[in-house]
């Protein structure tokens, strides 16, 4: 009896590694190799999107700072023969400009009120192209329940941002969500790296034996060394029990036999004993 548990928990040992090689099998030719070419083509569509935002920039702009002056006091005008020193040039950020229903918007308070006009027009559940950004098209949509506005700035790949009530602080939003994009390429590329070590891996563990199949082999052999010793059917009953219930009378044999034939009764009938 110790002998057939112990077959019988390596049978199970062994089926479940069987179970495992095939789950591996899966994962090199399949799963794992599926995952690294959808992230590949993730990464393909960041570096295109990546060019787009380079051909779309912010312009830069010179702007001159003018000394402070007391209030009322009017800067005087330089001569040609005074040697003053140059006016102090600031470098600004421009706007790129925001195309919004077909019309074009240069002034970066203009394009944030006219993109929060044209969220405002949204019904609940509605999802509408507005215009353009930098190269990526925009999608706003407003959702059923919690009324919030989202945009997708779609390029090859598509840049969530989450639209509120300020009129600048979207316009930096939707910065943000786009430059973000080299982070999110990284974070890709490791992925990948992962998803290469988990196919080394697996493929390293692909095909190797059961390790405890010499012992199952073994303990197989004994126990039916053991089985044919005490000539006993796995599953069927003692030969001496089998022999007893032959020899016990068999009611469905009975029942199969010819009825005897009925004697005649001298007994008078029912109805003479009447008379």
């Amino acid at each position: 009896m110790d002998l057939d548990i112990v077959v019988s928990r390596l049978k199970l040992l062994k089926a479940d590694h069987q179970s495992q090689q095939f789950r591996l099998e899966d994962r090199v030719l399949k799963h794992i190799p599926a995952e690294i070419k959808q992230n590949q083509e993730v990464i393909a569509g960041f570096k295109a999107d990546m060019e787009t935002l380079a051909a779309h920039p912010h312009p830069i702009v010179k702007v001159a700072a003018s000394p402070p002056k007391a209030d009322g006091e009017q800067p005087a005008a330089a001569g040609p023969d005074e040697s003053q020193p140059p006016a102090a040039v600031e470098l600004k950020q421009g706007f790129a400009g925001m195309e919004i229903s077909g019309v074009t918007f240069i002034d970066k308070v203009e394009a944030g009120k006219a993109l929060i006009a044209a969220c405002k027009e949204l019904e609940a559940g509605e999802t509408k192209e507005i215009g353009s950004y930098r190269g990526f098209s925009m999608t706003v949509s407003r959702s059923k329940i919690f009324e919030n506005t989202q945009m997708s700035l779609k390029g090859e790949m598509t840049h969530l941002v989450d639209l509120g009530e300020d009129i600048l602080g979207n316009l930096v939003r939707m910065d943000n969500a786009l430059e973000k994009m080299p982070e999110r390429l990284m974070a890709v590329e490791g992925s990948i790296q992962t998803l290469q070590q988990q196919l080394i891996a697996a493929k390293a563990e692909l095909g190797k034996p059961f390790p405890q199949e010499a012992e199952l082999q073994e303990k197989s052999a004994r126990l039916i060394e053991l089985d044919a010793a005490l000539n006993i059917d796995r599953g069927a009953p003692p030969p001496e029990q089998a022999v007893a219930k032959s020899a016990r009378p068999s009611v469905l044999d009975s029942l199969k036999r010819p009825l005897p034939p009925r004697e005649k009764s001298d007994k008078p009938k029912r109805s003479q004993l009447e008379r």
